[in-house]
């Protein structure tokens, strides 16, 4: 059909764009609530007439949704994402049922192992739960439906270790199922931490037996929980021999900048500053440095406790290797010692880092003394760092008072 020079297209939006129809498509139900904003009609054209008025009843738009549902249900290829927004949105028992068929399709298919991972707990967060249980004791129909989701979510089991843990440490907080949302008023937050503690070491149990320390380190890689890791293996999982190999391990990737180096960073720092005696820390320490260049023991005490423990291995290195760890080290905010707040001011002055020096005592500079703080806001003013006109003016205005206040 053409109007004047422009010719409208003859195929189907989501077969030439299946990305932009899906989008289209799905964004037309589900638990989302839309809003539109009609457009003005134009009076001074004919082919508008009888066109663009509101509906007078829901009917017509509740059938353009079931449409679309079908349309999403028909799609011609489903992936981890079209069935990640299906699942997701608040469909129908008849529909659901369909979505829960298309799911075992597709993984008994498709899917590989990281994506059944991924699919699998997007069900956990929506579908299943213990409300859905309540509801299932109700209804027969329910019931059904729920037992389709659980042969889903059992189908997508992932057979890979690593895969099938991934969900306990995609991120320091573990996602909360739909129902544990619902229930917030009387949920216990405590137990609930204790159970997923207890969870997560006993899945670290089980990869460390089948994939050895290893496996950790790659487990550690797949998700935002890399400290946690390091935490649990510390207090929970492993002898101190097993951690101090798992230190070693972590660190050889760091030093290399390889692969997880990041990740695996976060696993030093989470282990080392998780064990509480000091004794068995300055052990550990020395042991996974003892074959180490001094510099190379310096990137590792960077990732220890900012503290005054760390400072005395510190001081123990050359005088290079002292210097690249105050030069490269990132300051903690130390909470409970005044004089070790000092202590570290004084060190960051000393290797010419007064913003650094600033930054361990910029919520309580009350903590450290004016003479010290006085000091630390000349030398930012006086830092080559220091580019802006704004920094200039407030560090000058702090010294300023402070030089009053003395």
């Amino acid at each position: 059909m053409a109007y004047g020079d422009f010719q409208l297209p003859t195929s189907a939006p989501a077969e030439d764009y299946p990305n932009v129809g899906w989008k289209i498509c799905v964004a037309q139900f589900g638990d989302d609530h839309g809003m539109g904003g009609y457009s003005y009609k134009p009076r001074w054209r004919r082919d508008g007439f009888g066109f663009g008025n509101p509906f007078p009843t829901w009917e017509p738009v509740l059938d353009f949704q079931c449409e679309m549902v079908e349309m999403a249900l028909r799609w011609k290829e489903q992936t981890l994402s079209t069935l990640s927004d299906l699942v997701v949105r608040a469909l129908d028992d008849a529909y659901q049922a369909r979505v829960w068929a298309l799911i075992e399709t597709w993984a008994d298919a498709n899917a590989d192992d990281a994506e059944k991972a991924t699919l699998r707990e997007k069900i956990r967060v929506t579908a299943l739960s213990r409300r859905a249980a309540q509801r299932a004791q109700q209804n027969a129909w329910v019931a059904a439906l729920g037992e389709k989701a659980r042969a889903a979510y059992a189908a997508l089991e992932p057979q890979d270790l690593l895969n099938k843990h991934a969900w306990l440490f995609r991120d320091i907080w573990v996602e909360e199922s739909a129902d544990e949302i619902e229930e917030i008023d009387d949920f216990d937050f405590q137990n609930r931490d204790e159970r997923i503690h207890k969870l997560r070491v006993a899945a670290m149990h089980e990869i460390r037996d089948a994939r050895g320390l290893a496996g950790l380190l790659e487990l550690a890689e797949r998700g935002k929980a890399s400290s946690q890791i390091g935490v649990l293996a510390a207090h929970d999982l492993l002898s101190e021999q097993e951690l101090q190999e798992l230190l070693r391990l972590a660190l050889r990737s760091v030093l290399e900048d390889g692969k997880g180096a990041y990740s695996h960073k976060n696993i030093i720092g989470g282990a080392v500053r998780a064990i509480s005696e000091d004794d068995k820390r300055e052990r550990i320490l020395k042991a996974v440095a003892a074959d180490l260049a001094e510099e190379d023991t310096a990137r590792l005490l960077m990732l220890a406790s900012f503290a005054r423990n760390t400072w005395v291995l510190v001081d123990e290195l050359s005088e290079a290797a002292q210097a690249r760890y105050w030069r490269d080290v990132v300051p903690d905010w130390i909470r409970y010692s005044d004089e070790e707040t000092n202590e570290a001011v004084e060190r960051l002055l000393k290797a010419g880092r007064p913003r650094a020096a600033f930054s361990c005592v910029r919520l309580h500079p009350g903590k450290v003394d004016a003479q010290v703080l006085f000091r630390v806001l000349s030398e930012i003013n006086a830092s080559p760092t220091c580019r802006s006109v704004s920094s200039i003016n407030r560090a000058a205005s702090f010294r300023e008072s402070f030089g009053k206040a003395l």
